[in-house]
């Protein structure tokens, strides 16, 4: 049962597979706090979806016709900062899934995730927290190493030396797919010290969303899925 002052997931599911939708909406209506309010089976559709209903969460597969999830992603974003995005797919290259988080993804599943799971990444999701299928991590840091070594990547170039102990413990609570009030609430500080720490690191080492610093974090060794 949902508590006083719980507030409703809004999810929108974009997959060009039906049953597949069926399915999701299926699971997720079993959740009080989780509720379908679209689905599309096409990157256009999804777009126009969410400008008009303004999901909190959009499940986005990649490979879509019209317009595939990269570039919904990108657009849907765009129009509408607020709403994130979860990338729920099958086994990808990892071009593909780098390109995902260039176009700022909040998350990355394989679809064969169970539904527990992917119920408890929607929440984490959007309490402000990342997630990635450890069958995908390995993909995407190795995609995210070469693209730091390419000239004009725009990668993070400065050592992880740089940060200092209590940052290094703030990026590997990011790469764990924490919230700003998970890791508050972990390292016994306030929320505000939390973001003036991410706001350091994300500066520090040249990136720009929780995803790259997850990734920058497992590549350093600073933590594992």
């Amino acid at each position: 049962m949902m508590g006083k002052g719980d507030e409703v997931v809004r999810i929108l599911v974009v997959d060009d597979h039906e049953i597949f939708r069926r399915g999701i909406k299926t699971i997720l209506s079993e959740h009080e706090d989780i509720q379908v309010c679209g689905e599309a089976e096409n990157g256009d559709d999804a777009v126009r979806i969410a400008e008009t209903e303004s999901p909190d969460i959009v499940l986005m597969d990649i490979n879509l016709p019209q317009k595939n999830g990269i570039a919904a992603t990108a657009q849907i974003l765009a129009r509408n900062p607020q709403t994130k995005v979860i990338i729920l797919t099958v086994s990808e290259s990892k071009e593909n899934l780098f390109e995902a988080v260039r176009a700022g993804a909040h998350g990355y599943l394989i679809k064969h995730i169970k539904p527990r799971e992917l119920c408890e990444s929607i929440r984490a999701v959007q309490a402000g927290g990342i997630v990635i299928s450890p069958e995908i991590a390995p993909c995407l840091v190795e995609e995210f190493r070469e693209r730091e070594a390419e000239v004009g990547e725009g990668g993070p170039r400065t050592p992880v030396s740089c940060l200092s102990s209590r940052e290094k413990e703030v990026l590997s609570l990011i790469a764990r797919g924490m919230s700003n009030q998970d890791i508050a609430r972990e390292l016994f500080i306030s929320e505000r010290t939390v973001k003036n720490h991410v706001a350091s690191i994300f500066t520090k080492l040249g990136l720009d969303s929780r995803v790259k610093a997850a990734l920058y974090a497992l590549k350093e060794g600073l933590a594992d899925l």
